[in-house]
């Protein structure tokens, strides 16, 4: 050990050559604390290796992406040590599980086993203890096959705003959160440069407390941590180490932002080292685009809507419908653009098609019985009518214009509704077969596709190549990870197309790969064994406004298992709101039968002389209003008819030595007539001497005003009128 003693007379170095104590995990005697005692907690201290950042070759861009790697350096006194738990976390809840969770979660995610961090403390006797606090969780990564510690950091593309924090800068594009498989990559020695102290110093083997953990962590469950003077190394070729940078992001430059630890899970000597910034020039970007990106379809029933924005921040906006507003709710067939003043300038978006179909409710027709029984009820209206007994009921009764209710006591209301629309269309997206002569990724490799999909679909099947059988289970997995379906399906040797039937909901960044310790307990090893493309692939692969096939955890020099993709598009069907349609039950009276009124039960005639005749007829009943009574001369077709409220007619001028003929009925209290009684006939007969013609005469004639009307031969009822030359009534009398 070399020591530097300064007194105020002069500069004596003394220089001892003694055995190095030794600073492990059992024995702190050699030691150093950051306070210079003999008594303190040796922590770590992470921080991010600036020369990595600043390495273009180590952080690639290509078009839609841009590579980072990341190395991890502890330049503290002390390890950094994780320790795994028997707790576990599903969503909210978390559940003791000694011995490790067995399956997956409820929600089919994957449990995420809560750990602790180590802490080592160096005693004044030279002696090492420990304690363990909580440090938040790790999860099992199924494309590495390994656990790896949660939300060890994250890192963005972002423009820089001077004075204020990087954390703080608006982003631009932004990668996931990481997950570290946390091991001793490498020493600080070996990364030459990778470890820098606050004061700009690069530290090798004179790191604090040189390989204090023993340099040997790795990535296994119980032994995972980074040694003082050691560093871990994640490159931009790993899963997850790529920024995905959006069409409407420019060529230009901008501030790499990494940031590690960001909610302080771990304790640390010194907490305000766990950001670094590089500077990232864009080339391979073409200039930036914007596009419209919608929360929902675009085809849909009337009644609904769908909300349109832009995938790129701007200081203004023109729809193409007049709003000035960053989003718009449309209803309504359109076709809808977006002139907007991005970081790029002015640019316009592509334009969107709206289209929104019609669900027109039918037209009902309700229906009556007279008394208990069966309506028939009609409805007209486009597409097919079904029929149900409420407004919510998902129980068809009948499917078509017409439906006949059950048998009813009382007047029921029933609904009809019309569906109109058509099937979906099935399509094609992705490469077609596998191509080149690289067939098959490493065993310890278990990769995925990353995709969006616009609207909901169904993944009905994709094709798949072996040369090994058996079953795989594939997952559809949403941007975290957590599976939405999965499928088991046996996959024979060469090319087969399996059946997957996944119904896909709108999102972007989902996942489609296989389950890796599905995979393990099958082959041996996390990989699926299926062939996978290694070339220059032409991403994204796209179905314009259904889905995008965009990435892999890799980048997009490969393409992972499933090739030939077939989609199916939603049907767009439209349902329209219910009619109501009244069957209706007429229980009153008349059609019951408890109505207290009948056809006349019985008829007669008397009275008959050569010009007239009195008709009569029995009572109906109580309810009766008044009777309808109506004759003919026999042989003649039209009937003359008269309505009394009495039970007799008296029926005059009459011709004699004639046939008539007679009938009558009831008017009821319902306003409904009953039939009428069977024809009953008479014969008048011959008129008598005295029986002759009528005549009359007038005196004086001419009159000045008064006259006398005397009349011969005249029987029954008549009225006798006088009228001037010009046809004017001067006077009219009714005679007996």
């Amino acid at each position: 050990m070399i020591r530097t003693l300064l007194t105020a007379t002069g500069l004596f170095l003394s220089v001892s050559l003694l055995a190095q104590a030794p600073c492990n995990l059992t024995n702190s005697s050699g030691c150093d604390c950051l306070d210079g005692s003999n008594n303190c907690d040796l922590l770590p201290d992470l921080t991010i290796a600036q020369v990595l950042l600043n390495d273009a070759g180590s952080n690639p861009e290509s078009v839609g992406e841009l590579g980072v790697s990341v190395s991890s350096p502890n330049i503290g006194h002390g390890p950094l040590r994780i320790i795994a738990t028997d707790y576990f976390v599903c969503g909210t809840d978390t559940v003791l599980e000694p011995g490790g969770y067995v399956g997956s979660c409820p929600d089919g995610s994957d449990p995420r086993q809560l750990i602790k961090q180590r802490i080592y403390h160096k005693n004044p006797d030279g002696s090492m203890t420990f304690y363990d606090r909580w440090a938040g969780s790790m999860t099992y990564h199924i494309s590495h096959g390994h656990m790896h510690v949660d939300d060890w950091g994250k890192y963005s593309l972002r423009n820089e705003v001077p004075g204020v924090d990087p954390i703080d800068w608006p982003i631009v594009a932004e990668g996931a959160k990481l997950g570290f498989c946390l091991m001793d990559y490498g020493s600080c020695n070996y990364y030459n440069g990778h470890c820098v102290d606050n004061a700009g110093n690069v530290l090798t083997t004179n790191a604090p407390n040189y390989g204090l953990g023993g340099g040997s962590y790795s990535c296994g469950l119980s032994n995972q941590g980074i040694s003082a003077g050691y560093t871990d190394i994640y490159y931009y070729y790993l899963d997850g180490m790529q920024i995905p940078i959006p069409a409407s992001v420019c060529n230009g430059t901008y501030k790499l932002v990494v940031v590690l630890d960001p909610y302080d899970y771990f304790l640390e000597e010194d907490e305000t080292n766990n950001v670094k910034v590089a500077t990232v020039t864009l080339t391979q970007q073409g200039g930036g685009s914007i596009s419209i990106v919608t929360d929902g379809p675009t085809s849909f029933c009337e009644g609904n809507d769908v909300t349109l924005s832009i995938d790129a921040p701007a200081s203004s906006y023109t729809w193409s419908n007049g709003a000035t507003t960053p989003s718009i709710t449309v209803s309504s067939t359109a076709s809808i653009s977006c002139t907007a003043v991005t970081t790029c300038g002015l640019q316009t978006t592509p334009t969107v098609s709206i289209n929104v179909a019609p669900a027109t409710a039918p037209v009902g027709a309700d229906g009556t019985t007279c008394g208990p029984g069966s309506v028939s009820l009609n409805a007209s209206g486009a597409g097919t009518l079904r029929w149900y007994d409420s407004p919510v009921s998902s129980t068809v009764l009948a499917t078509g214009a017409s439906f006949n209710t059950p048998s009813l006591t009382s007047s029921t209301t029933y609904y009809v509704e019309a569906e109109t629309g058509s099937v979906g269309p099935t399509s094609k997206v992705g490469p077609v077969n596998h191509t080149g002569t690289s067939f098959f990724n490493g065993s310890t490799v278990n990769s995925h596709l990353i995709f969006d999909a616009l609207t909901d679909f169904t993944l009905k099947s994709v094709k798949v190549y072996t040369d090994q059988p058996g079953n795989r289970l594939i997952e559809l997995r949403n941007s975290s990870g957590a599976v939405l379906q999965s499928a088991t399906v046996n996959i024979p040797v060469g090319e087969s197309r399996v059946t997957l039937n996944f119904s896909v909901p709108t999102g972007t960044n989902l996942q489609l790969g296989t389950n890796s310790a599905y995979n393990n307990s099958n082959f041996g090893y996390v990989s699926p064994q299926l062939r996978r493309t290694s070339a220059s692939m032409a991403f994204p692969y796209t179905i314009a406004d259904v889905t995008r096939i965009t990435n892999t955890p890799y980048g997009t020099s490969y393409y992972y298992y499933f090739y030939d993709w077939e989609v199916k598009e939603q049907d767009e069907i439209c349902i329209s709101s219910r009619t109501p349609v009244q069957a209706i039950v007429d229980n009153s009276p008349g059609c019951t039968g408890t109505l207290a009124c009948t056809t006349p039960p019985s008829t007669s005639v008397s009275g008959i002389s050569a010009t007239g005749a009195t008709v009569s007829w029995t009572s109906g009943g109580a309810d009766v209003v008044q009777y309808q009574v109506e004759g003919r001369k026999a042989g003649t077709a039209v009937f003359r008819s008269t309505n009394r409220t009495t039970l007799s007619y008296n029926v005059r001028n009459l011709k004699s030595s004639t046939a008539y003929e007679w009938r009558v009925r009831s008017l009821c209290s319902d306003g409904n007539y009953t039939p009428y009684t069977a024809l009953s006939a008479f014969v008048t007969p011959a008129g008598r001497l005295e029986d002759l013609t009528p005549s009359f005469s007038l005196f004086p004639n001419p009159s000045a005003g008064h006259f006398e009307v005397q009349l011969q031969n005249a029987h029954g009822q008549g009225f006798l009128t006088v009228e001037n030359l010009l046809g004017q009534t001067l006077w009219t009398s009714q005679v007996q």
